[in-house]
C-alpha cells in the first residue's frame, strides 16, 4: 500500500473497531455498513449516542490530536471502512470538497468546544480550497492548523492536568509493580493480574466454574520434619515446591495455595481453558516424572528422598474471592474439593490417581496401571480412580513408576504394625510376617487388613516405616512404602540372601 493510498477495513458485527480511551492517529470513513458510537460501552451505563452509516464519518479528532478515544465504535453489522491518516486525507478527498469541509467543521465544533480559542472552520476550508499547492501540502497545512488550535486548548487547560497525570501514572506503575512483587510470591502470575487489571475484583463474590483440581501431598513429610532442623527443612521443601510450581504452570495450572508440602492447583481458572483436564493430568506426570531430579538434589544436600502422591478431579466449584473486606483469599469451594482430596490420600507415592470425571474430560490417550475402586469419607457411592503413568499426543509424557519386584528373605520376619487413621496410628500392636521386599515395596503376611489401608510398620529402625496396603499377592498383602526412612536401605541389604 503506498503512502497515500487509504487501508480498507472488514468489521464482523459486533466487533469493536475501537475502545473508550485507546490511542490512534487516524479516522474512519465508511463505505458500506452501520456503526454505534457508546459512552460506557459495556457497563450499565452504557447509551448509544450515535448510529452512522455509509457516507459517514468518525474518529477524526485523531488527525489532530494524540488523545484517547472519547466514545466506543461498534460495528451494528457488517460493515467496511477506509482508514485515513495524515498522510493520504489530501488524496483521499482530494474530489470531495464537501466532505472535507463536514470534517473539518465537525473538529473546529470538537474544538470549540473544548477552548475559547475556536477556529473559523469556512475560513479554514476556505484556505485549503484556494491554495495553490500540492493536494499533500494543502493537507498537510489544514491539517497543521487544526493542531495549532487544538495545540492552544491542550497547552493552556492541561498544563496542570499533564503533571498530575504523569504523577498518577507513576504511581500507578509502582503499585503494579509493588502488587507483582509482593502478592506474587504467594499468587500466581494470573491471579495477581488479574487484580491488577480489575481492581473491582477485589471485591467479596464468585462464579461457578467448572474446572479440574490437582492436590499432591509428600508422603511421610510429617515425620521427616519432625528429625529435621528447621532451617533445612525449609530449604529442601522451597527447592522441591519451587520446581512444582515450575511443572504446573508449564502445563497452564495456577496455585490457589501451599499447605505444608501439599500443593493446590487448578486448571480452568482464572483464564478459561477447554483444555483443563489433560492439561492438570499431563502436569502431574511432569511433576512424578521430576522426582528423580529432586531425590538427586535432595541428595547431594544430605537430605532424604521424597515420594509424592496425587490426586485429580474435575467438578463444578464456586470460585473467587472468599472472606471479608479485612482478610479475604482466592478460593474455591464446593464438594469437589474435599473429593479432591480423598482422591490424593489415596494415592502412594509415586502415583497420579483421577476421577472417571476427569478421564471423561480427556481425549488425549492414556496410559494406566490399573484401576483402583474406592469409598471414600463422604462420598456415599464406591469411587472409580485411575492409576496413570502417561499421556499421549500433543503432551507426550511418561513417569517411570515401575516397580522392582519384591525379593524374598533369607528369613522371615516378624514384625508388628499399626493401622493410621487421619495420620494417627493407633495404639494398639498388631503382628505380622515379611516375607519378601524391595527398595519401595514389602510382602507381609497378616489378617485383617483392607486395601487402601495405612500401616506404620516397626522394622528395629530409628524410625517407623509407613506403607499402604495395596492388594492382596501371594496369599500375603502388598504394601507399597509412603516413606524411604533412615536405615532402611541398609536394613533391607541385611535381610535379602
Amino acid at each position: 500500500m503506498g503512502p497515500t493510498e487509504a487501508d480498507q477495513r472488514h468489521f464482523k458485527k459486533g466487533q469493536i473497531i475501537f475502545k473508550e480511551g485507546d490511542f490512534q492517529m487516524h479516522m474512519f470513513d465508511i463505505r458500506y455498513g452501520k456503526v454505534g458510537v457508546y459512552k460506557n460501552y459495556g457497563h450499565e451505563d452504557e447509551r448509544l449516542i450515535a448510529t452512522l452509516a455509509e457516507g459517514d464519518f468518525f474518529g477524526e479528532m485523531g488527525l489532530v490530536e494524540v488523545r484517547p478515544r472519547s466514545a466506543t465504535v461498534v460495528a451494528l453489522e457488517d460493515t467496511i471502512a477506509d482508514v485515513i491518516t495524515q498522510e493520504n486525507f489530501g488524496s483521499y478527498f482530494k474530489d470531495k470538497p464537501a466532505k472535507v469541509l463536514s470534517i473539518m467543521q465537525h473538529m473546529s465544533a470538537r474544538i470549540r468546544y473544548l477552548t475559547d480559542d475556536y477556529l473559523d472552520s469556512c475560513e479554514c476550508i476556505n484556505e485549503y480550497l484556494k491554495a495553490e499547492e500540492s493536494g499533500q501540502e494543502k493537507t498537510a497545512g489544514l491539517i497543521g492548523r487544526m493542531k495549532k488550535f487544538a495545540g492552544i486548548y491542550r497547552t493552556r487547560t492541561i498544563a496542570a492536568s499533564e503533571k498530575a497525570l504523569t504523577y498518577t501514572e507513576s504511581a500507578l506503575e509502582l503499585r503494579n509493580k509493588l502488587l507483582f512483587k509482593t502478592f506474587g510470591k504467594y499468587l500466581s502470575d494470573e491471579i495477581v493480574r488479574q487484580l491488577v487489571d480489575n481492581p473491582e475484583n477485589l471485591s467479596p463474590g464468585g462464579r461457578k466454574e467448572t474446572l479440574t483440581i490437582l492436590m499432591s501431598d509428600l508422603r511421610g513429610f510429617t515425620a521427616m520434619s519432625e528429625r529435621m532442623p528447621a532451617q533445612d527443612l525449609i530449604r529442601m521443601l522451597n527447592h522441591y515446591l519451587e520446581c512444582m510450581t515450575e511443572y504446573i504452570r508449564r502445563h497452564n495450572g495456577t496455585i490457589f495455595e501451599f499447605i505444608g508440602d501439599g500443593i493446590t492447583a487448578v486448571f480452568g481458572a482464572p483464564n478459561p481453558n477447554p483444555n483443563h483436564a489433560s492439561d492438570a493430568v499431563a502436569a502431574a506426570i511432569d511433576m512424578q516424572a521430576h522426582m528423580d531430579e529432586i531425590n538427586a538434589w535432595n541428595k547431594d544436600q544430605g537430605f532424604p528422598d521424597f515420594k509424592m502422591g496425587i490426586g485429580i478431579h474435575t467438578c463444578e466449584v464456586i470460585i473467587g474471592n472468599i472472606g471479608g473486606e479485612r482478610h479475604m483469599k482466592y478460593g474455591m469451594v464446593g464438594s469437589g474439593v474435599n473429593l479432591t482430596s480423598r482422591i490424593e490420600s489415596c494415592a502412594v507415592g509415586g502415583q497420579v490417581l483421577i476421577s472417571s470425571s476427569t478421564r471423561d474430560n480427556i481425549t488425549s490417550e492414556l496410559e494406566t496401571a490399573g484401576t483402583e475402586t474406592v469409598s471414600p469419607k463422604g462420598h456415599l457411592e464406591p469411587l472409580l480412580l485411575y492409576d496413570i503413568t502417561g499421556i499421549g499426543d500433543p503432551y507426550c509424557l511418561f513417569s517411570d513408576t515401575h516397580e522392582n519386584p519384591p525379593a524374598e528373605l533369607a528369613v522371615p520376619i516378624r514384625v508388628s504394625f499399626r493401622h493410621i487413621y487421619d495420620k494417627h496410628a493407633r495404639e494398639q500392636d498388631e503382628p505380622g510376617i515379611i516375607t519378601a521386599a524391595s527398595g519401595d515395596t514389602i510382602i507381609l503376611s497378616t489378617h485383617g487388613l483392607c486395601a487402601m489401608d495405612d500401616l506404620e510398620l516397626d522394622l528395629g529402625l530409628a524410625t517407623p516405616v509407613f506403607a499402604r496396603v495395596i492388594r492382596t499377592e501371594r496369599d500375603c498383602w502388598l504394601l507399597k512404602l509412603t516413606s524411604s526412612p533412615e536405615g532402611y536401605s541398609e536394613w533391607l541389604n541385611s535381610v535379602l540372601p
